[in-house]
Order: structure tokens, then sequence, then C-alpha cells
């Protein structure tokens, strides 16, 4: 199995790369991510992590019990609640769990995220378990002999 370097990036990166996985994906995809993602926090980080999204969200949103996976995925469905997210102390670790997880990779690798791979960041690709094209795109004209005629 392929070590994915996911592991060796900063926050800053994982949450980036977690926006960008969120730009792509439906919203079925993402609840079943968040689940996965909540679930592989340990239990106390779990806890610091609902305590800082209520600490930062507005007083205004109704903020469910988050005790289970489940429920953090519908609370992850607020705007309020995903932008909160980026700014709490787990949020590396939860984007990289999201984009990380099983789900995610199986829509690039075989669900609608696969038909758009090769517009994909190189990531992404290694994510997914995806060969990545060579740089002329597998041609085998590419020689000088093809283009000039001569070999």
């Amino acid at each position: 199995m392929r070590r994915h370097p996911l592991y060796a990036i900063s926050n800053e990166e994982k949450i980036a790369r977690y926006a960008h996985v969120m730009g792509d994906v439906p919203w079925s995809i993402a609840d079943r991510a968040y689940t996965e993602a909540f679930a592989r926090l340990p239990e106390g980080a779990r806890r610091e992590l609902v305590a800082d999204l209520r600490a930062h969200l507005p007083t205004e949103s109704q903020i469910p019990p988050t005790e289970t996976p489940d429920d953090f995925a519908r609370l992850m469905r607020d705007l309020h609640a995903r932008s909160a997210l980026v700014t709490c102390r787990h949020a590396g670790d939860v984007a990289l769990a999201f984009v990380m997880s099983r789900t995610v990779a199986a829509f690039y690798r075989t669900g609608a995220g696969s038909l758009s791979i090769d517009r994909q960041p190189p990531w992404v690709h290694d994510l997914a378990e995806h060969e990545t094209a060579p740089i002329d795109g597998g041609t085998t004209h590419n020689g000088r002999g093809a283009v000039t005629g001569l070999w």
C-alpha cells in the first residue's frame, strides 16, 4: 500500500485540500465523510472540537447535541458550523480525516469524481490510487521522428 503524502503537510494545506474536496463532492458523500472523520477522532478530541464549535458559532444558530458521528455530520450541513470548523483546534485533524475517508476515496476512484480525475491535483490521484498519466497524455507519437517522419 502506498503511503499517503497527506500526513506530512501543514494544517493550512489540510484545510485547503478539505475545501477543494468540499467543492467537488455532493452532500451525500460529504455527510458520510464527516461521519467517518468524526468517528476517527479520539473521544477527548471530539469533546474539545464540539466545545470549540459551540464557542465559535453564533448564538442564534441552533446547535444540536453532537455526541455521535451522525450528529456531527448533520451539524456540518450548516454553513456557520463549517466556517467555525476551520478555526477550531482540531481543524487539521478533521480536515485530514475527511479528505482521507473511504467515502471520498471511493468517490474519486469509482464514483462521479472518477470522471474528472484527470483534471484533479496529484494528491487526489494518490488518494484514489489512480495512476497519473504521463506528461504527453500517453501518446506514442511524441518523438522527433513522428513529427519529421524520421526515425
